[in-house]
């Protein structure tokens, strides 16, 4: 059986050694208020969360977000918050966008919450086509959309560009949440963060999308600590 080498488990050493493993911490909870349980990981939650927030270029007084399980189940998060939002102000179920290239979890995650699918084409390098996507949100006017956009695809490691998305879905009750679990922890280290980036340096105004989810193991070094922000 193949195993990691030893340094892939250095963290544990450092954990017993600064005494954080001593204990079973619980996150239990929203992280941004107090926990009923004492031993509790909300300060560390907190701390890097907002420090993504800082990367991604949310406001700093309007960020939230927590640690979770893993790249599939932020997605999850991300998606079901918004079925839920998008239900809620419209009374309809919203059919869910995305294209083949997405991470095959999300069509697991799309039967788990019960939503009905409409592909969309993409490019040639595997990233959402948003003029697909114009011709099939006219095709379902009458139901919202939850877009699912792709941060760097499995095979092709394609970008879809959020920007593109978001300009074909002015004018239609939607929901934009980012797979960024491959490309989410690098992208902003480049020169290609603005591809990430929550708000625009050239109009800070604007939202580019609603959600996104970024394995922090990928790329940033910790283990198994996906962000759902």
């Amino acid at each position: 059986m193949n195993t990691p080498s030893p340094e892939f488990f250095a963290w544990r050493q450092e954990l017993l050694e600064s005494g954080i493993g001593t204990f079973a911490y619980n996150n239990v909870g929203n992280p941004f208020k107090d926990s009923p349980i004492p031993f509790n990981t909300h300060d560390f939650e907190r701390e890097l969360i907002l420090n993504f927030g800082k990367l991604f270029a949310f406001p700093s007084n309007n960020t939230w977000g927590f640690l979770s399980n893993s790249g599939t189940d932020s997605n999850m998060h991300g998606m079901y918050m918004g079925r839920t939002l998008l239900k809620g102000r419209t009374g309809v179920i919203p059919k869910v966008y995305f294209t083949q290239e997405a991470h095959y979890s999300i069509q697991i995650l799309r039967d788990l919450l019960g939503l009905e699918t409409v592909f969309v084409q993409t490019l040639a390098d595997g990233g959402m086509d948003a003029n697909d996507l114009q011709h099939k949100l006219a095709d379902n006017r009458d139901y919202p959309a939850l877009v699912v956009a792709t941060i760097g695809t499995t095979f092709k490691g394609a970008v879809d560009q959020i920007d593109r998305i978001q300009h074909v879905l002015k004018g239609h009750s939607s929901y934009l949440h980012l797979d960024a679990a491959l490309f989410g922890g690098y992208l902003p280290h480049t020169a290609h963060a603005s591809e990430v980036l929550y708000q625009s340096k050239s109009n800070p105004t604007a939202i580019r999308y609603d959600s996104i989810a970024v394995s922090c193991h990928k790329f940033s070094g910790f283990h198994r600590l996906p962000v759902y922000l």
